[in-house]
């Protein structure tokens, strides 16, 4: 009986440091003065090879966002549509993704993450009541943080919402899939089949 009840408590304790990785992003200033964005992965203990995969490193992984073509002002579709009607096209799902494959993608240089105070939000006022309420909708209940992690293309244009990465209170970072409520949403436009009728005299 003592040795079914440690084997319960070791395969909890595994799932619990299974997804042991903590992810945020803050803005700092150069010596020049100029603004840029830095994202921290933390690996916990355990989850070395984790951080080993995004930089070589065992603990803490640390690398600054690329610069975002497009990203800036109003020309992007995509962040219109994520910053203003987020919750219209998207919808939360509980597929995880695998951790390796969230390592992958945060060790390449072909994203973006953007969250309530996103300098890239030119359509709605920082840290909104409205855009953290859709932002939290895409995660887990109770989960106090959410940041869209959004895929460049090779002219480092935003072109896809890759996945959502939900923050619970223990600060322990994991990545969802996300699913569309319409059929196409991105930087091109909805295609919509208009039927004209003429009426000739």
């Amino acid at each position: 009986m003592l040795q079914k009840v440690f084997n319960i408590l070791v395969c909890m304790t595994l799932s619990a440091n299974a997804w042991a990785l903590s992810v945020s992003s803050r803005y700092n200033t150069n010596p020049q003065g100029a603004y840029y964005k830095e994202v921290t992965i933390q690996c916990a203990a355990g989850e070395e090879q984790l951080c080993q995969t995004m930089c070589k490193s065992d603990t803490v992984c640390q690398r600054v966002e690329p610069y975002c073509l497009n990203c800036a002002g109003t020309t992007s579709m995509l962040l219109r549509q994520l910053f203003t009607q987020l919750g219209q096209n998207y919808k939360a799902t509980d597929i995880e993704i695998p951790a390796v494959d969230f390592a992958n993608y945060l060790a390449s240089e072909r994203y973006v993450l953007l969250g309530a105070n996103s300098a890239y939000n030119y359509y709605t006022p920082a840290n909104s009541g409205d855009l953290i309420k859709s932002l939290l909708a895409l995660c887990p209940a109770g989960d106090e943080e959410a940041l869209l992690a959004v895929a460049l293309d090779e002219e480092y244009e935003p072109s896809k919402l890759s996945f959502v990465i939900c923050k619970a209170t223990d600060g322990t970072s994991k990545a969802y899939q996300v699913e569309l409520n319409r059929p196409e949403v991105g930087d091109k436009p909805l295609r919509l089949k208009v039927k004209w009728k003429l009426r000739l005299p």
